[in-house]
């Protein structure tokens, strides 16, 4: 049965003179000349009741039928449809109460189903430092069923940081770290360890056909072997590079639709003819294979994170296109700005048409 329930996600200010605000930003909506029978509605559409029971609510209120007619009507950009699929339930419901909460404000609907159905997203990251460790935990805590986690590296006492690592996981593997405290914010999450590399393995290595996303954090550039497994397999996938000044989110590669990370490194070659020796270099010597333990800043390794979670779980719930579709978001260290570079697909490249056929 149909509920009517004004969006949990926004605000509601009243004034004096009968003023109604609902939401503070992009979206809201303002109410003029209401009386104290309009606010009792009002508060009752805030709680939620079924469409049923219309009525006997706007009756208790000391409305009319053509008067609650009109408050539907005015408030139908702020009101939200009941999804009437899945819904949360227990610890989870109250552990995600606020993000379902502000999900419902950013999508303008009932977010619950979306995030229920987040418990059964599969996500790879391939790259478990300081940033890919917050990164891991975010998307634990913000209700992602399975993590698959790549990285042997083992816990150093520059790990430690407030991702993941503690000073007792030093000596674990960052996998067996993650897991751990993956497993301390939510027990039910299904973290699996995955052996090997796929820089080493390519295409032939593990990559479950029910991945939704993979996310693979570097240094200074994408190892390009990476880079084509992941566009190989035809999995949806973000790059996250931490650089020294800056670090890279995106491009989010759906193959087939949007640019890929090949592309990008085109369009860098463009600009820079010497970029692909930079990246060779980077990246077929033991300078690169230093480089990769290297500890990411705490700071920008948190935003960094919080930035790919937040473009990650865009792409999962599926509702909005996120900002880092067939461009990268730059996050600068030195003044915390984040500003957006789009790279459409480059005709040297294929990719799309290679996705297509």
């Amino acid at each position: 049965m149909a509920r009517l329930k004004l969006n949990p996600g926004l605000r509601m200010v009243e004034f004096a003179a009968g003023r109604v605000q609902f939401g503070l930003g992009a979206g809201g909506l303002v109410l003029e000349g209401t009386e104290e029978t309009d606010r009792r509605f009002l508060r009752r559409l805030r709680q939620g009741f079924e469409s049923a029971e219309l009525d006997a609510v706007r009756t208790d209120c000391g409305l009319t039928a053509e008067r609650a007619a009109m408050l539907l009507a005015a408030l139908a950009p702020v009101l939200v449809p009941d999804s009437g699929g899945e819904r949360l339930s227990g610890l989870r419901a109250d552990r995600l109460a606020p993000d379902a909460r502000h999900w419902s404000a950013v999508y303008s609907a009932d977010s619950e189903g979306s995030l229920a159905a987040r418990s059964r997203c599969v996500v790879q990251i391939i790259g478990l430092g300081r940033t890919g460790a917050a990164l891991a935990t975010a998307l634990t805590a913000a209700g992602v069923g399975t993590l698959l986690l790549e990285d042997p590296a083992v816990v150093g006492p520059a790990d430690v940081g407030s991702g993941a690592f503690r000073i007792t996981d030093i000596g674990l593997t960052r996998g067996q770290a993650v897991r751990r405290a993956a497993r301390q914010i939510d027990p039910t999450v299904a973290c699996h360890l995955l052996p090997g590399s796929t820089a080493e393995q390519g295409a032939a290595g593990i990559f479950p056909r029910a991945l939704n996303l993979a996310i693979y954090l570097d240094r200074d550039v994408a190892d390009p072997r990476v880079s084509a497994a992941l566009l190989s397999r035809g999995h949806p996938h973000l790059s996250v590079l931490v650089r020294e000044h800056d670090t890279l989110i995106g491009p989010l590669v759906v193959p087939g639709h949007t640019s890929c990370l090949g592309c990008v490194e085109l369009h860098r070659t463009d600009a820079d003819p010497a970029w692909p020796e930079v990246v060779a270099r980077l990246t077929g010597t033991p300078v690169k294979a230093a480089g990769r333990i290297s500890a990411d800043e705490v700071s920008q390794s948190v935003a960094a994170a919080g930035l790919a979670a937040h473009q990650a779980l865009l792409f999962l719930d599926g509702r909005n296109q996120p900002g880092s579709f067939s461009a990268v978001l730059k996050l600068e260290s030195g003044d915390g700005t984040v500003t957006r570079h789009a790279y459409p697909p480059h005709p040297g490249c294929g990719c799309v048409l290679a996705a297509a056929s």
